[in-house]
């Protein structure tokens, strides 16, 4: 991760409108707006299927733990809790 945000920063410099950085949990609690964003900020069309299916693979709760649909807002901190309070201090 440091050297993703290293390597973010070195991009932002020479290309400013280039490059976006999206936290996880901003894109877990406001799937839509912020993929919506995301497809404005390419150019592309964001077509109804993909709205469709990111609604579906991002408020299911029949989703085990093998699964790619889940509840993205229950799930969104679940990492924190996944790894020790240093490592956590440190993301």
């Amino acid at each position: 991760m440091e050297i993703d945000l290293k390597i973010g920063k070195f991009i932002r410099t020479f290309l400013p409108d280039g490059y976006k950085l999206i936290r996880f949990e901003v894109v877990a609690l406001n799937p839509l707006p912020v993929v919506s964003g995301l497809y404005n900020f390419t150019g592309i069309e964001m077509v109804d299927a993909i709205k469709k299916w990111l609604h579906e693979a991002t408020t299911s709760r029949n989703g085990g733990p093998y699964s790619t649909s889940r509840d993205s807002k229950q799930v969104v901190s679940n990492w924190k809790t996944a790894m020790s309070h240093g490592n956590v201090q440190i993301v």
